[in-house]
């Protein structure tokens, strides 16, 4: 059986379609564990409407407490042999879980990395291809950290067993828990099995926390510093890709802070991070391209990389 968890807080125009794609899976033996963080629209009423049409969908109300405590919630709640994370503005192909599942067990890995995709409005794929192919765990963290198109530190669009989950949680009131999770989580198995069938559909939400600016963005400093602390410890051949998420983060954030009201002091420790670590980044030929352009641009110092910066969101 596969858990499905799928946090919700007022998403009262998504949960209803969310909810319906799940429900519609091929793969029948499920359990769908929806846990309401303290809505105050009409996500839960929605959410008990479609629990009272599907035995398989639970749902469990609690105090808002952020997306990291509610998965962990569903995990508490979770009973199946596999679990995927679902976010309630996002859609799942109608043959998302059947595929991931059949390569988890074909593969005979603990981790199955499907595609995802960003539109307006779902163009799912079909049918779906069942082929696959494995590599490292090692070598699935390295690639994420250098943001390449071939792997994501998103937890969506992605089978996981369980019991991992008896060892790693998310980071209770940290933000880009993803990205805090994903090298733990891969680091306790020996290969992960990688898809490319476009499974996971993330719908445009302008009111998403990645879309807009808030303090918490912060929070991506410190979990990178957490993140280069484990791998420098633990997996020290990956210390270069380490310090160049760093650095890809460490640009992102200045370049808020000068759109923002935000504290001077967060700014220079951005711009110190940046200096530390661009050349071993500009001459790292792993490093995307991308990075290559902003490190260059840094030379420039502030002016040229905010003018520059909107352009290379494009990429």
């Amino acid at each position: 059986m596969i858990s499905v968890v799928i946090p919700t807080y007022n998403r009262e125009d998504y949960i209803g379609d969310c909810l319906d794609s799940i429900t519609r899976q091929s793969c029948r033996d499920l359990e769908i564990i929806v846990v309401n963080d303290g809505s105050t629209d009409s996500t839960g009423e929605i959410c008990r409407h479609k629990a009272g049409n599907d035995a398989r969908i639970k749902i469990i109300d609690r105090p808002n407490g952020g997306l990291s405590r509610a998965r962990n919630t569903g995990l508490d709640n979770a009973t199946g042999d596999f679990v995927a994370f679902v976010d309630s503005d996002d859609m799942l192909h109608p043959d998302a879980l059947t595929i991931m599942n059949f390569i988890a067990e074909k593969s005979g890995c603990d981790i199955v990395a499907a595609r995802y995709d960003y539109a307006a409005t779902p163009h799912f794929e079909t049918p779906l291809s069942s082929e696959f192919s494995t590599m490292t765990s090692e070598n699935a963290i390295e690639l994420t950290l250098y943001q390449t198109r071939s792997m994501n530190n998103s937890v969506c669009g992605k089978l996981f067993r369980r019991r991992l989950f008896d060892k790693v949680r998310f980071t209770g009131g940290t933000m880009f828990e993803d990205l805090d999770i994903f090298y733990r989580l891969y680091d306790l198995t020996d290969r992960i099995a990688v898809s490319k069938a476009l499974v996971y559909f993330y719908r445009a939400n302008p009111t998403s926390f990645i879309n807009t600016w808030s303090p918490a963005r912060l929070d991506a400093l410190k979990v990178c510093d957490t993140m280069a602390e484990y791998i420098y410890n633990k997996l020290p051949s990956l210390k270069k890709a380490a310090d160049d998420r760093c650095l890809s983060t460490a640009f992102n954030i200045f370049i808020n802070t000068t759109r923002n009201n935000v504290e001077p002091s967060v700014a220079d420790h951005c711009r110190q991070t940046i200096k530390r670590l661009r050349l071993q980044s500009l001459l790292n030929p792993k490093v995307r391209l991308k990075n290559k352009i902003g490190i260059i641009m840094s030379y420039g110092g502030t002016k040229t990389i905010i003018s520059l910066s909107r352009w290379l969101s494009k990429y």
